[in-house]
């Protein structure tokens, strides 16, 4: 069995080349065997292809995000049971490829700073949630988990952007452009005198649980418990909006080329 890849062949380039590799069969039970429908980019992609970041040897493949695949830009992968979840009757994989990695790291966001998964505000307890760069996919899923915990979320994006977010969930938006968004923020959210200032604040890198077991249990509840209701239910909207560029791996390139000069509130896809 060999799959399609993607791959970076020499260190002197970036340049993507199309290539097969052979395919390990699942090795254990809890182990899907996915066909390559639908491949998006990640914003950082034209960094991480960069020789010396991230890639540590040649001939690499970079990726990590696509629907169904687990890893990104080869066309058969392997997935974990507990990250994959039916989709309802109407959602195309298109949309569908905004899911993991957006759902995912929202979640991961709430687990790190310790909020429940049982989170559910009522505006009596007046809790906000800022989302910087709403437009985004990992943005706009945190603007919607956090509005259905009941949080009132404010969020910074593009003036043109900020009606399709405020249909997501988003309370009050604000161009992160504006020279004095600081105070306008800060005027809106109400922030009380014994509030700590910068040097009080506590930064903490997003990432899933690190135990193995935990791990399983953190992946099942996202995907198979949240994300599987909340797509039954209609009450979660993969965003931001697709624009397919072209068709095949070897479009792969030019989709490069576009993030590099940069995109606002839509998600490049390749359909396979």
């Amino acid at each position: 069995m060999s799959s399609i890849v993607n791959e970076i062949k020499h260190k002197v380039s970036s340049v993507i080349e199309v290539t097969h590799r052979p395919h390990p069969p699942p090795q254990v039970p809890n182990e899907l065997l996915f066909e390559g429908e639908i491949h998006r980019t990640q914003p950082n992609r034209p960094f991480t292809a960069r020789p010396g970041f991230f890639i540590a040897s040649y001939p690499s493949i970079p990726g990590s995000d696509s629907a169904p695949d687990y890893d990104a830009l080869p066309t058969r992968d392997l997935v974990p049971a507990v990250n994959a979840v039916e989709l309802p009757e109407g959602m195309t994989f298109n949309e569908a490829s905004l899911l993991r990695m957006a759902v995912v790291i929202a979640w991961s966001g709430w687990y790190t700073i310790g909020l429940p998964r049982d989170t559910s505000y009522t505006a009596t307890d007046k809790q906000g949630m800022l989302v910087w760069g709403g437009a985004s996919s990992i943005g706009s899923a945190a603007i919607q988990v956090a509005k259905m915990m009941g949080s009132k979320v404010y969020t910074t994006a593009s003036e043109k952007h900020h009606e399709y977010l405020n249909e997501l969930g988003a309370s009050k938006m604000f161009d992160y452009r504006e020279g004095e968004k600081t105070a306008k923020l800060a005027s809106a959210t109400h922030i009380l005198e014994d509030t700590p200032k910068v040097e009080g604040v506590e930064a903490k890198f997003v990432a899933a649980p690190l135990d193995e077991r935990e791990r399983t249990e953190f992946f099942h509840f996202v995907f198979r418990v949240w994300l599987k209701e909340r797509l039954e239910k209609g009450e979660f909207v993969p965003s931001p909006r697709i624009q397919v560029v072209e068709r095949g791996l070897q479009s792969a390139q030019k989709a490069l080329h576009i993030l590099k000069k940069g995109v606002s509130g839509v998600k490049l896809v390749l359909e396979v």
